[in-house]
C-alpha cells in the first residue's frame, strides 16, 4: 500500500512538471515609446500636437503600463530620464538598461539599478523591466548586433521561481535598411542566444508586416511568430491614443 502511494505521488509529481513546462504562462508587452529626440518634422505634420508632448506622451504610458500590468515589458526609444519616471510609478518591477549607441558609459542613479550609456543625458537605448517577483536570478547583459551601425540590444538571463530558465532579448534594428536589419537579426542568434530554450525575442524590428524578411528565420528557428496584426509607428495616435 505504501509503495503504491509512493508511486501515485511519483505520477503526480510527473504530470506537474509536465503540465508546467508545457503551460508555462507569461504576460508579456514590447513598446516602442517614442523618445523625444524622434519627434521631427514629418511627425509635427501628421500627429496632433498634444500627443507629441512629451510629459503628455510620457503619463499615458505609464497608465498603458500600469493597465495591462505584464510581467515582463520590453521597451525601446527610452532614455534613462524617462524610465526613471516609470519606474518610480511601478511598483515592484525591476529593469536593465543599455543604449542604442556604440560607446558605453556605466553608472549608478539614485534608487535604481545600474545603466549604461554614452553620457548622463543619454540617448534612447532598450530596456526590459520584469515583475520581480516571478524571478529568482537575474543576468543582464549588452549585445552588440553588428560592428558597422551603433545598435545595440539588451539581454536578460533569468530564472524563474519554478527553477524554469527564460532568456528575453530587446532590440531596435537598424532603420532604413531592411538588409542591415535583417542581418542584426541573424546575429542575436549567433551571439546572445544560440540553443537556448524559452527565449523571447521583441523590440522594434523597423521592418512592415506581414513582408519581413525575418519572418523566413523566425520559422527556420522555430520560433513563432506574434508580429501579425501589430500596428505600426505612432501616426495612429490621430485614430487612437
Amino acid at each position: 500500500m505504501i509503495a503504491l502511494v509512493v508511486v501515485l505521488i511519483l505520477i503526480v509529481a510527473y504530470l506537474a512538471k509536465v503540465y508546467s513546462d508545457q503551460y508555462m504562462s507569461l504576460k508579456v508587452l514590447s513598446f516602442n515609446v517614442l523618445a523625444q529626440v524622434w519627434v521631427d518634422s514629418e511627425l509635427r505634420r501628421l500627429v496632433p500636437q498634444k500627443y507629441l508632448n512629451a510629459t503628455y506622451r510620457i503619463n499615458r504610458q505609464i497608465r498603458v503600463l500600469k493597465t495591462e500590468n505584464a510581467d515582463i515589458v520590453f521597451l525601446q526609444e527610452v532614455t534613462p530620464r524617462v524610465l526613471k519616471k516609470y519606474m518610480q510609478k511601478l511598483k515592484g518591477y525591476k529593469f536593465c538598461f543599455a543604449p542604442t549607441d556604440w560607446k558605453m558609459y556605466c553608472g549608478r542613479d539614485k534608487g535604481w539599478r545600474t545603466y549604461c550609456t554614452n553620457n548622463k543625458t543619454a540617448l534612447t537605448g532598450n530596456a526590459i523591466l520584469w515583475k520581480a517577483d516571478k524571478f529568482k536570478r537575474v543576468k543582464c547583459t549588452v549585445v552588440t548586433l553588428d560592428n558597422i551601425r551603433s545598435n545595440r540590444a539588451i539581454k536578460v538571463a533569468a530564472t524563474l521561481k519554478s527553477g524554469k530558465q527564460i532568456h528575453l532579448v530587446c532590440v531596435h534594428l537598424a532603420y532604413g535598411d531592411r538588409q542591415a536589419a535583417s542581418m542584426q537579426f541573424h546575429n542575436i542568434f549567433k551571439s546572445a542566444i544560440r540553443n537556448q530554450r524559452r527565449v523571447i525575442i521583441a523590440g522594434d524590428f523597423n521592418m512592415g508586416v506581414p513582408n519581413m524578411p525575418i519572418v523566413g528565420e523566425i520559422h527556420h528557428r522555430g520560433f513563432t511568430d506574434l508580429s501579425q496584426g501589430v500596428r505600426t509607428h505612432p501616426f495612429y495616435f490621430h485614430e487612437n491614443e
